[in-house]
């Protein structure tokens, strides 16, 4: 009889040792797939930050042309007056949370992040002044803040393969992610964005993607959409930003659909471009207030000494309540992924 309950004991011990090595593993495994997710800047979100009010159409520390420059600030359609505008996400305040899916050699991650921060908007009156050393005189208007959270999802794919240099002779890497899709609100949402190069005449997209499937598409880790610099021959691309809105109660004019789209590009706010879209029927646009916002794009140049390097893209949605009713709630929009420039 005690043999037989030393046996037992003897086994739930190795039960609950067993028990506790795959619980063990399970957290090295995770916590292995977690390093991974955070060294990866495929997938970081730097380059979204505006910190603070700024012109509509601005860059720091990366080229971008002169010429596909839309304007130098927000101007309201009628009104000799000018809008600065941008987010300042709190970092300390958002969070990420991550959950992960482990069978066998692969490994799935779904990544939740709620960005906390602050919507800045300053509008001014703009006048030529000849009696003014600048030629000019500003006069604020109007400076108002509006808190957010923003609620952002993506997944992304870990396979495990072979290693020679892991003791164990495999290790994880990420195979594959998909779009960051999100936003504040329901009322706005982006339906498609496509990539057209102005030089094929045949005008199909190079890129497209749907709200349908955004969130599900996965984008190869080592062949992300790529873009290359060639500054005797750059390539223009025209591209297309399509969205919904529930409810435009504020239409600035005929030419206006009661939104505005804006991309940013790059790596980080000190190495980035935000540039606006137009709805308005120029600057490449096809049809006024249709609400398919367009921009001519010319892919930047990467680092000095870098000849290719990991960017990202951020395209952001904001109804005109958002941006001009200081008390018009925070209606957005956005999607990023990232792409691979090189420099020929």
């Amino acid at each position: 009889m005690k043999h037989f309950t030393i046996a037992i004991l003897t086994l739930a011990l190795f039960i609950a040792g067993c028990a506790r090595f795959g619980e063990d593993e399970s957290r090295t495994t995770e916590e292995e797939l977690m390093r991974l997710l955070e060294m990866d800047e495929a997938l970081m979100i730097d380059g979204f930050d505006d910190e603070g009010d700024e012109e509509g159409d601005y860059a720091e520390g990366i080229a971008v042309d002169a010429d596909f420059r839309m304007m130098g600030d927000t101007l309201i359609p009628g009104e000799n007056t000018k809008v600065r505008f941008g987010r300042k996400i709190n970092k300390d305040a958002s969070t990420r949370d991550v959950t992960f899916e482990i069978n066998g050699d692969t490994a799935i991650g779904t990544v939740a992040m709620s960005l906390v921060g602050t919507f800045y908007v300053k509008s001014y009156e703009w006048e030529i002044d000849t009696n003014t050393a600048s030629g000019y005189t500003i006069t604020n208007i109007d400076t108002f803040t509006k808190d957010f959270t923003s609620e952002f999802n993506r997944k992304v794919r870990f396979v495990l393969v072979e290693d020679s240099r892991d003791p164990d002779g495999f290790s994880w890497k990420i195979d594959a992610l998909t779009m960051g899709v999100g936003g504040s609100g329901s009322k706005i949402n982006i339906t498609n964005i496509a990539f057209y190069n102005d030089a094929d005449s045949s005008g199909a997209a190079v890129l497209s993607y749907d709200a349908d499937t955004a969130g599900d598409i996965y984008f190869d880790r080592e062949s992300l959409p790529a873009f290359s610099y060639d500054w005797f021959s750059p390539t223009t691309y025209r591209i297309e930003v399509t969205i919904t809105n529930d409810d435009p109660t504020l239409v600035l004019d005929a030419n206006d659909s009661g939104e505005k789209v804006t991309m940013h590009y790059g790596v980080s706010r000190r190495f980035k471009a935000r540039r606006g879209m137009s709805d308005a029927g120029v600057f490449g646009d096809v049809t006024a207030g249709d609400n398919v916002f367009t921009r001519h794009w010319r892919p930047h140049r990467t680092r000095f000494g870098v000849r290719s390097m990991i960017s990202r893209m951020f395209f952001s949605a904001v109804d005109n309540n958002t941006l001009y009713v200081s008390d018009g709630g925070y209606n957005t929009s956005v999607w990023m992924f990232p792409y691979l420039v090189t420099t020929d």
